[in-house]
């Protein structure tokens, strides 16, 4: 078993979950206990997809909150598509460059 508490890890998922956060249901329930083995939890709270007649949250962000700090999150509407971005600001953010290989 990993215990992500230990280390110095700062986990940030995102992407197309394709569950949206808007509907509880079973399967909703069973990924947030998955994703609070390793102190995850939702970040996003606006539409990331808008059909015609409704919207929904499945793309998603999740991150450790309490190791992030101070952040603010935004719609990005890039008309591009019916799925929505958004910009994560993520104040004090810290990554680490090494083993970063840039390649042409």
């Amino acid at each position: 078993m990993i215990y992500l508490e230990h280390t110095k890890a700062q986990l940030i998922i995102c992407g197309d979950i394709n569950m949206n956060y808007f509907i509880d249901n079973n399967k909703k329930v069973q990924l947030q206990m998955l994703l609070n083995i390793f102190n995850l939890q939702q970040a996003l709270d606006f539409p990331t997809t808008v059909g015609l007649s409704s919207v929904s949250l499945i793309d998603n962000l999740f991150w450790d909150k309490s190791r992030i700090g101070n952040f603010h999150l935004l719609p990005a509407l890039n008309g591009l598509s019916d799925h929505d971005g958004h910009i994560s600001i993520l104040e004090n953010f810290q990554v680490s460059t090494k083993n970063i290989v840039q390649k042409y």
